[in-house]
């Protein structure tokens, strides 16, 4: 009975433990973030803790240590030294050679000076020749170690190999050659010169020629005057020397000559701002430097100063390039923002809205026409010019007023630079918002010469009613208007009138006697 109780008992315990066999293992959550933080913190401080404890043993060692007398260096424990269990190398025994002893002779060197019994043996099937030693010796002489040395290397180059057989006496003593003189002009003096007396008059005209010329013309005889230069003005001119009264070793600027290169150096800005509005904006190295040497030449003769050109002043001529252009993106970029609608913001509606206005206005040039939704004023915005009057217009000194010549008509050229400006500042809009692009020569160049080739086109096809030359007179007399200058006359009026001067003429003839007065008085007579 009790046996059967016991297996009973197990039997019970052994299904208990299946079961507990068969529940799923518990779930191990993952630690959320702030857990996760906790458990850094707490590392991070145990490793600070253990930091700290490590500095102040090793702070209590050095006091210890200090207190007793001694230094860190005589307590060092000495290392065991583990990495080198053996100091025995083995190493492989090198090879030994073994050397042959050869039955050959080493021929004799060659005698350096043959004799009369020497004989020669030449490879080749060439003729014998005849060594001529007292020919060489005396050529030798006469011209020089140099040249001998010269004509003996051309000589072992071209001829075979010459092998000599037998003994030659040595060399007889040679007499020191004489030092070499030189004259003034680097020639070498010959040791010896024979004169020849008897000249002809081919050789004294040989020996005229060969004579150095000397390094001033002769003075001109009386008959023989320099002619006078068909330009008067350049001996009127006065000669003037830029000087400079700043010691600054900085970059250069205007204000660190005196007053008269100043002027000229303003004038000779303004003339250069005038060729890139007037001849090419983007002009390359090659024009630029002929730019500048033409309104060099031009503000001296305005200014009837003769002055030097210096690679300083060109360089302050040069780089107002890059400020006029930068001045027109500068001028040009508020009327783009402004004039053609584009809008500041960062939402989604805006960036589009903004991306699809510069894709429209650039497409087939929509953006110089009055009407954009009509394509209507072709090159007649009124945005236009306002840019223009801002660029070349902005008072009555400016460079529109100032040269008409220049701008009256406004030149294609300047015309074109405008537009490409209108496209750069439309550029900065094509991702939706506004991003600075620079407005470099490279970049633009191919887009202002794209621009000059549309309008000649265009005045080509309408030639016929001249719509392009009205367009450009408009933006001369409207940006002179908005200037403040005074307009150009056609024809410049007289301030006397012709009646006036009949009677002036007529009033002469009748009273002879009314021409002048004396000193004390008395009318003076007219002398006949």
């Amino acid at each position: 009975m009790d046996e059967d109780m016991r297996d009973m008992q197990y039997d019970a315990a052994d299904a208990q433990d299946d079961d507990a066999d068969d529940e799923p293992a518990p779930r191990v959550r993952r630690a959320s973030a702030k857990q996760a933080q906790l458990i850094q913190d707490m590392q991070a401080a145990d490793a600070r803790k253990a930091e700290k404890a490590q500095k102040a043993e090793k702070t209590s060692k050095k006091r210890a240590l200090k207190a007793a007398g001694l230094d860190d260096d005589e307590v060092m424990e000495p290392r065991p030294d583990n990495q080198f269990t053996s100091r025995t190398v083995e190493s492989r025994p090198k090879t030994t050679k073994a050397l042959a002893q050869r039955d050959g002779k080493i021929p004799p060197p060659p005698p350096k000076f043959p004799n009369s019994s020497w004989r020669e043996t030449v490879s080749s099937s060439s003729s014998t020749s005849t060594y001529r030693a007292r020919d060489d010796r005396d050529m030798r002489d006469h011209r020089g170690d140099g040249y001998y040395s010269q004509r003996q290397d051309r000589r072992s180059r071209s001829r075979s190999p010459v092998y000599f057989r037998g003994r030659s006496p040595a060399p007889p003593p040679r007499a020191p050659s004489p030092p070499r003189m030189y004259n003034i002009n680097g020639g070498r003096v010959p040791n010896d010169l024979t004169l020849n007396l008897h000249h002809s008059d081919d050789e004294r005209d040989e020996e005229d020629d060969l004579q150095p010329r000397p390094s001033r013309s002769p003075s001109p005889t009386p008959g023989d005057k320099r002619r006078r230069s068909p330009e008067g003005d350049e001996d009127t001119l006065r000669v003037v020397q830029a000087q400079r009264t700043s010691t600054s070793t900085g970059r250069p600027k205007a204000k660190d000559f005196d007053d008269v290169t100043q002027e000229l150096l303003a004038l000779a800005i303004k003339l250069y701002r005038c060729c890139l509005g007037g001849k090419n904006p983007f002009p390359p190295p090659a024009t630029e430097l002929e730019f500048v040497r033409d309104v060099w030449a031009a503000a001296c003769k305005m200014l009837n100063i003769s002055m030097q050109l210096t690679p300083t002043l060109s360089k302050l001529i040069t780089i107002r390039g890059t400020h006029f252009r930068g001045e027109g993106k500068t001028k040009i970029r508020p009327i783009v923002e402004v004039g053609l609608n584009f809008k500041s913001g960062q939402d989604k509606k805006t960036i589009a809205y903004n991306r699809q206005r510069a894709e429209d206005l650039k497409e087939n040039n929509t953006f110089t026409f009055k009407d954009l939704e009509a394509r209507k004023g072709m090159y007649r915005s009124p945005l236009i010019q306002q840019a223009i009057n801002g660029l070349f217009f902005a008072n009555r000194r400016d460079e529109g007023p100032t040269f008409p010549d220049v701008f009256n008509p406004f030149p294609k050229e300047g015309f074109a630079f405008v537009l490409a400006t209108f496209i750069n500042c439309i550029d900065e809009w094509a991702t939706g918002v506004r991003v600075d692009i620079p407005f470099t020569a490279n970049e633009y160049r191919s887009v202002y010469e794209a621009q000059l080739q549309a309008l000649l086109e265009f005045e080509e096809q309408t030639q016929k009613y001249k719509i392009l030359d009205n367009i450009r007179v408009r933006l001369h007399n409207i940006g002179r208007f908005h200037s403040g200058a005074q307009p150009l006359a056609a024809v410049s009026k007289s301030v006397l009138k012709q009646d006036d001067i009949a009677a002036a003429i007529k009033e002469y003839e009748e009273d002879e006697e009314t021409e002048s007065e004396g000193e004390f008085g008395d009318r003076a007579t007219r002398s006949t």
